[in-house]
């Protein structure tokens, strides 16, 4: 998982939760946005997109000291204990 690199544990349940609401609520609302009339849904999606490539770009990796060995390693001499 990539979010794992940009976000603590303890905020990734919270971040899905919201990222999965706003989802949803896009979801709903894409019926009655493909609605209107010729320019305004090419621009809701392309607006969208734009601003969420630009957010993207603010996104820093988490510095992680151990980036994931120490986690292997555990696991393998748990495996290996049994």
């Amino acid at each position: 998982m990539c979010t794992a690199h940009y976000f603590d544990v303890k905020f990734m349940g919270t971040i899905f939760g919201i990222c999965n609401t706003v989802a949803r609520a896009v979801t709903i609302s894409a019926p009655m946005v493909a609605e209107l009339s010729f320019p305004i849904p090419v621009v809701s999606i392309v607006a969208t997109c734009s601003i969420a490539g630009i957010m993207s770009l603010f996104l820093k990796e988490k510095a992680d000291k151990n980036d994931g060995e120490e986690d292997a390693s555990m696991v393998m001499n748990s495996i290996s204990n049994r």
